[in-house]
């Protein structure tokens, strides 16, 4: 697994507001593309088209949670995207643009009349999602994009962006300066630099020589990330092969084996290369076949150095995550050499899907569970989304103990440990006088029972301890603990759903999957 680049996070909170490289001419195609590192020979293209032909504009509306009081009704917003139209009478977009919509509608560049739209698979995970248009009408003179199987090299490409307005299509230059992995689903980015991000936006089109070569996923200042269009006809192959798999991980963490002692009371020897495993995440893929001390030779036949890097053919030196999810998916089996215990030997690591939404603090919510509050303690699960609350400035805003799992152990839940759960805040009434000031503390027990789940808290709301209830929090927050009466705050809830209009529980505005 790789940690998020802060493109990657700019990018959420705008929704909730040199590698050598050899190019090889693209070719249209609809299959899957080749497992692992993409070739590099060249093979015949088709006559290069107007790719803007295949750019549609994509309008959405929507209702964003409001994660500081998620009962409420939330703030609507609309926003353009710029889609792209694929064989199959299908429309590409960037999935961050649909989160927590309500209605879709579709045209082409120029015209007014607008086509409902269906969103037929949004994979929050990928950030990617597949709209259909039933009106045939819609896609005469719309034309399906090239889409490129090879990355493109570190040379000009143009951003085909749909503008607010919808009526045109407006063109302008990047040049692709490098290769990144990053993301949930450890996929390969395009860097694309020297952007005027003023005229670009994420969902647009990379183009090169009349082929589509990405859709643009985030902005960073005059940087924009692409996935590139070999991962986008993986998505749509995918897609229309029900069920749907996803994307597959690594999910083990590891370190540089660049110490001489270290290397050598591993039983490495100076030829190796070598990525020393240090945590292996307990519902990821690798659980079960990797182990902590476990020095890392090859993945699926290609070396990785002792950075961590191997080189591909195509994008130069990168994570070796990469291997495990290009061209990859669940149930595939890669065979991983590594050195255990001195000893050399080669285990299979069957690869699963592990959702963003399972780690230990989810990037995206609601979370199914969405909230619960009791007598008048609100509850939330801990996710990126109420992190966002505390602004954009919010890794040195919010309060450092609930800082600490997203940082240091969101990677880590378990069948024991799900997740976290804060006190998000609490609502001004009888049973909770003297309380009004105290939030965004990290829940250890309730009545005695830990608390790994919002299932947990109402379980143990259920069974008070001698006429109270004892909410118990994780050390290092400076409260230790809140006692309610346990009458006092059973007639309070029946008074927050008439004064506040809050039911107990609920999952707020939540995205149609």
């Amino acid at each position: 697994m790789t940690r998020v680049s802060s493109a990657w996070v700019a990018c959420l909170e705008l929704a909730a507001a040199t590698s050598a490289c050899v190019r090889a001419p693209a070719t249209r195609t609809t299959a899957t593309p080749a497992m692992g590192p993409p070739s590099a020979v060249s093979r015949p293209a088709p006559d290069p088209v107007d790719p803007s032909r295949a750019v549609v504009v994509v309008q959405v509306d929507g209702v964003d949670v409001d994660w500081s009081a998620p009962w409420g009704s939330g703030k609507p917003w609309t926003r353009t995207l710029t889609g792209l139209a694929i064989d199959g009478r299908r429309i590409l977009v960037s999935g961050w643009g649909l989160r927590n919509h309500r209605h879709v509608e579709v045209h082409k560049p120029g015209t007014i009349a607008r086509a409902a739209a269906k969103v037929a698979l949004f994979d929050v995970d990928a950030g990617l999602a597949m709209l259909t248009v039933d009106d045939p009408g819609f896609w005469e003179g719309v034309a399906p994009a090239l889409l490129s199987s090879a990355l493109p090299g570190l040379r000009p490409v143009k951003l085909l962006h749909a503008t607010a307005e919808g009526m045109r299509v407006e063109t302008s230059d990047g040049v692709v300066s490098r290769f990144e992995v990053s993301g949930r689903c450890d996929f390969i980015h395009v860097k694309i630099s020297q952007v005027d991000t003023q005229r670009a936006g994420v969902s647009d089109v990379v183009s090169v020589e009349g082929h589509v070569a990405g859709l643009v996923m985030s902005s960073s200042n005059s940087d924009v990330y692409a996935l590139p269009s070999r991962t986008l006809i993986d998505f749509a192959t995918e897609a229309s092969r029900p069920p749907y798999r996803g994307c597959a991980t690594a999910d083990f963490m590891g370190q540089k084996l660049s110490n001489p002692a270290l290397r050598t009371s591993l039983g490495l020897s100076a030829d190796d290369g070598g990525w020393l495993v240090s945590e292996v995440s307990p519902l990821g893929s690798s659980s079960g076949s990797l182990e902590p001390g476990d020095a890392i030779l090859s993945v699926a036949g290609t070396r990785i150095d002792s950075d961590g890097t191997y080189a591909d053919p195509a994008a130069g030196r990168i994570s070796y995550a990469a291997l495990f999810s290009e061209g990859h998916h669940p149930q595939d089996a890669i065979a991983v050499q590594l050195v255990r215990h001195g000893e050399r030997q080669t285990v299979s690591v069957l690869l699963k899907r592990w959702p963003g939404e399972q780690t230990l603090v989810p990037w995206f919510g609601p979370d199914s569970a969405g909230y619960t509050v009791r007598g008048g303690l609100v509850f939330q699960r801990l996710s990126h989304e109420y992190l966002l609350t505390f602004g954009r400035d919010w890794e040195t805003r919010a309060p450092p103990r609930i800082l600490e799992p997203y940082e240091l152990e969101r990677w880590s839940s378990s069948l024991e440990r799900p997740g976290v759960v804060v006190l998000t805040g609490v609502l001004p009434v009888a049973a909770t006088l003297g309380y009004e000031h105290i939030g965004s503390l990290v829940v250890d027990r309730v009545n005695g029972l830990p608390v790994r789940s919002l299932d947990d808290v109402r379980a143990a709301f259920a069974r008070p301890t001698g006429g109270f209830h004892v909410v118990t929090f994780a050390l290092g927050q400076g409260v230790q603990r809140i006692v309610l009466d346990a009458k006092e705050a059973k007639d309070a809830d029946a008074s927050i759903r008439e004064k506040y209009h809050v039911e107990e529980e609920g999952v707020g505005p939540a995205t149609p999957h």
